[in-house]
């Protein structure tokens, strides 16, 4: 990721703090880090500071064809929003991810992808789209914090969770 779109990045996070969120306005200090992992890689990040961004960026690449892009700044307040909710309920707060950003080789290789996903960076290279990992049981605390946000995708599949910032409600079950 190069320094303008960082600072673009940056601005749209800056821009959008808080929107659409249940029962949060904006973040104090102390809950800007979310914690997320992908594989043997854990990160506890400040998603509103440049480190932080890049090291998002990084976490959330395309690993097979090694491309960054900018990830959407409400994903990334959505899942701190919702790490937060684990919080409350006394969860283990840490987010698994197996997928981010995908190019449009590494779509076009994946089973029953879509075409237009959400995966794939637009034109200014931002991402609006991760996949979750984790025990069933935990998929379904997600599923549940985050059917309560507007404007999200949300797609149950046996294994993960995708969720989305496509800026309207789509829900879908895969097993």
């Amino acid at each position: 990721m190069n320094r303008r779109n960082m600072v673009k990045y940056s601005l749209a996070m800056g821009i959008s703090s808080g929107i659409g969120l249940p029962r949060v306005k904006a973040f104090a200090a102390s809950d800007s880090f979310l914690d997320l992992q992908r594989g043997d890689q854990r990160f506890r990040l400040n998603i509103f500071s440049e480190q932080g961004l890049s090291i998002a960026a990084w976490l959330l690449r395309d690993k097979r064809e090694g491309a960054w892009g900018i990830p959407d700044p409400r994903l990334l307040q959505v899942l701190l929003w919702a790490q937060r909710e684990l919080g409350l309920i006394g969860e283990s707060r840490t987010m698994v991810v197996s997928s981010g950003l995908r190019t449009h080789k590494t779509n076009s290789g994946i089973e029953g992808a879509a075409q237009r996903s959400y995966h794939l960076p637009d034109q200014n290279g931002l991402f609006r789209a991760v996949d979750l990992v984790g025990a069933p049981n935990r998929l379904k605390q997600y599923a549940e914090i985050f059917e309560t946000i507007p404007g999200l995708g949300l797609g149950s599949y046996s294994g993960h969770l995708h969720i989305d910032t496509r800026g309207y409600d789509a829900r879908w079950t895969m097993r």
